[in-house]
């Protein structure tokens, strides 16, 4: 066991809770933490990627109350190394029930609006219109700035007289000076392009469509690979969608998406789990963690733009872990 002082394991450290360690880490607010008390409360552990935009909405079968988020705005507390994130779970079979992508510059702006929503052979596809200001960091020169500080003067006693009273006062006159409170030279400055409009997607699913599931048994640490449902493979039917607030927003009936599936790199988070500061994981930890493979409901009909498999997702039912063996 690794130990952080002679005779002092670091397991005993969290669990008496010291003051630093609770002011630096929390313990259990660290993901080895929030690990190690999920193992023991018999829950379940995911871990993936962190997306680089847009998220998958999992949502456990039998308790649709009960879901987790995998996202691009993971928190740091959740974050293990640089670029995986985690959740603890309670055990059970999840299945995913929405994704949100970016769909780019542009306007939605449907057709043929019908008064109340049409569900898809998939389910719904909601398209929101907003601004986007894309932000840059600019080299900008500032010239040399100075300002002028003003001391005031003050006065204090130089010695007593036999009275106690004072005999001699000495006077600081007030005085000034110049302080560079910038140098000039060449500064990085965060600006913002013009607004532009662009569209998000939500896609939700219904129950026989979800594009993936998993299953998590109490205990289990599972590293699992991204799946992404691209904003731009959307097949909807343009002509029956109705407006969910104005032209801001509006949802449609959503036939068909593709979802691209990313490997999983067993000894790439390794590396980044056992180098990762405040978010890395003890060797104990590790052997926990092992690789649960997603298998999207739909079929393989090529590649995407990263050379990763692409699913066309059509209407598939629920997949099904086999039993272990």
């Amino acid at each position: 066991m690794k130990r952080l002082h002679p005779g002092v394991p670091m397991r005993s450290i969290c669990g008496v809770g010291l003051l630093f360690l609770s002011l630096i880490s929390g313990c259990a607010f660290t993901p080895g933490g929030k690990m190690e008390e999920a193992i023991k409360s018999h829950k379940g552990v995911i871990i993936s990627p962190v997306f680089s935009l847009g998220g998958v909405l999992w949502e456990r079968v039998g308790t649709p109350d009960q879901t987790f988020l995998l996202t691009d705005a993971a928190q740091a507390k959740d974050k293990i190394g640089a670029v995986y994130q985690m959740v603890v779970v309670e055990p059970g079979t999840y299945r995913v029930t929405a994704a949100t992508a970016y769909a780019g510059p542009g306007r939605a702006d449907p057709k043929g609006l019908t008064a109340q929503a049409v569900t898809g052979a998939v389910g719904r596809l909601k398209m929101f219109n907003r601004s986007y200001s894309e932000p840059y960091v600019a080299k900008v020169w500032k010239d040399r700035v100075v300002q002028r500080v003003d001391v005031p003067g003050s006065s204090f006693c130089a010695s007593m007289g036999p009275y106690g009273d004072c005999s001699r006062w000495v006077v600081n006159p007030s005085t000034s000076y110049d302080q560079v409170v910038q140098a000039e030279g060449w500064y990085d400055e965060k600006r913002f392009r013009p607004a532009i409009n662009v569209v998000d997607f939500m896609m939700e699913f219904q129950a026989q469509t979800a594009p993936a599931t998993l299953e998590v048994q109490p205990g289990e640490v599972l590293l699992i690979n991204s799946l992404r449902v691209l904003a731009r493979d959307a097949d909807f039917d343009y002509q029956r969608c109705t407006s969910l607030g104005g032209d801001k927003s509006y949802s449609c009936p959503l036939n068909g998406v593709r979802a691209e599936l990313g490997h999983i790199n067993l000894d790439f988070f390794r590396e980044q789990a056992a180098t990762g500061g405040i978010r890395k994981l003890d060797a104990n930890l590790l052997t926990r963690v092992r690789p649960y493979a997603l298998k999207p409901s739909g079929k393989v009909v090529g590649q995407s733009n990263d050379q990763l498999p692409l699913y066309d997702i059509r209407g598939n039912g629920i997949q099904r872990r086999a039993a272990p063996g």
